[in-house]
């Protein structure tokens, strides 16, 4: 493998959510906490995406025009990263309604629409409509998108829709969600690996089928990482936490198969709010995930 430097780029965004304030965790992560220092040199801040935008509620949904506008700004800014160097790019959120402009970005640069594999770490399957969510927010509704059933705005982002084929979409870690999402990737075929197939196959073979499904005719693959995935005993910092989560310690066996993997192009981690955090064990997680990831890469 080609020696990567890391470029990151934040999502400084929460109008996603119902609370807004994971728009402070990239922040945090760049100047409280100097992420970029504790990562070494080939670590940089490549962008900081973020906007101030009024709360608004209409039938479009929870602060509709700032989400498309957002996710829009980010898509472009990933794309022209991926496009003007070979760094590898990293997507610090702000809420999870970024990963409509992070994968539409990374497809579009890679000519990959339909073609690109996405392994989905989270506690919540993400993947309401407007009609099927109680909260109208956001960031439960990232995956219906890029599947390409929602507002065909954030369908088309830099380009025509879906992004992603059911097909090469797993997710995993899953304990927390509505019926009415749990059907819609049902009747998509979606690959879900529940919390409790991770406690019955072990996390280490359910990520090995994870890879092979997502490599598998596919231009390459990104890992989309919400920190309440992990138990909240190892990640306390995020507005919706979820107990009997992945244990960070398990989660380190596999991250050299899943970050140094040679057809991985992007990772995208979210929902980090610093103000839940405690004794930085959020931000230390993530901090540790980066770590393996510029070890893997360079």
């Amino acid at each position: 493998m080609t020696p990567q430097n890391i470029s990151l780029i934040g999502s400084a965004f929460g109008l996603g959510a119902k609370t807004h304030s994971t728009s402070k965790g990239p922040l945090y992560l760049c100047q409280d906490y100097a992420l970029h220092k504790k990562l070494g040199d080939r670590c940089v801040w490549k962008d900081m995406v973020q906007r101030s935008f009024k709360e608004n509620f209409d039938d479009k949904g929870c602060n509709f025009d700032a989400v498309l506008h957002h996710n829009k700004v980010l898509a472009q800014s990933v794309q022209s990263a991926l496009l003007q160097n070979d760094d590898f790019v990293t997507v610090l959120g702000g809420d999870h309604s970024c990963a409509m402009g992070t994968w539409s970005g990374v497809v579009e640069a890679l000519h990959a629409r339909e073609n690109f594999g996405l392994i989905w770490i989270d506690a919540h399957m993400d993947a309401h409509t407007l009609e099927s969510s109680p909260s109208k927010a956001y960031h439960g509704m990232p995956l219906s998108h890029l599947l390409g059933e929602g507002n065909p705005e954030l369908c088309t982002i830099l380009g025509p829709s879906p992004k992603i084929k059911p097909a090469h979409l797993v997710l995993i870690g899953i304990r927390s969600f509505e019926e009415a999402e749990k059907a819609f990737l049902k009747k998509h075929n979606v690959t879900v690996f529940y919390m409790e197939d991770v406690m019955r196959f072990g996390l280490d073979n359910v990520i090995a089928k994870a890879l092979e499904r997502v490599t598998k005719n596919t231009k390459g693959f990104g890992i989309s990482i919400d920190v309440d995935a992990f138990d909240p005993s190892d990640a306390p910092g995020t507005g919706t936490p979820a107990p009997g989560g992945i244990l960070f310690d398990k989660f380190k066996h596999v991250m050299p198969s899943l970050l140094g993997h040679s057809a991985l192009k992007c990772l995208e981690i979210t929902e980090f709010n610093p103000d839940l955090d405690v004794d930085h064990r959020t931000a230390d997680l993530i901090m540790y995930i980066l770590m393996g990831l510029t070890k893997a890469r360079y």
